[in-house]
C-alpha cells in the first residue's frame, strides 16, 4: 500500500515534499537528504516555506538526481 501523508494525498502525487516524505520517496535518510540540499540549495528543486521551512520539488529533484547518477 502506498504511504499517504497527513492530508491523505499519495506522496507520488504531491508537488512539494517535506524532508520526511522525500526521504521515503527517494529511499535515502533524512540526514543525508538535508545535507545534500544544504550544499545544493538550487531554486530549481527547492522552495522555502516561511522563514526556515524547506520543501523539495519532487519532479525537478528527481530529474536532478537521475542526471547526477547517469553522469557517474
Amino acid at each position: 500500500m502506498e504511504e499517504k501523508s497527513s492530508n491523505n494525498v499519495d506522496i507520488c502525487d504531491k508537488v512539494l515534499l517535506t524532508f520526511k516524505e522525500a526521504s521515503k520517496y527517494f529511499g535515502v535518510g533524512e540526514k543525508t537528504l538535508k545535507n545534500y540540499i544544504s550544499h545544493h540549495m538550487d531554486p530549481e528543486f527547492v522552495v522555502r516555506v516561511g522563514k526556515s521551512d524547506i520543501r523539495i520539488k519532487r519532479r525537478p529533484f528527481q530529474k536532478h538526481i537521475e542526471e547526477k547518477v547517469s553522469r557517474m
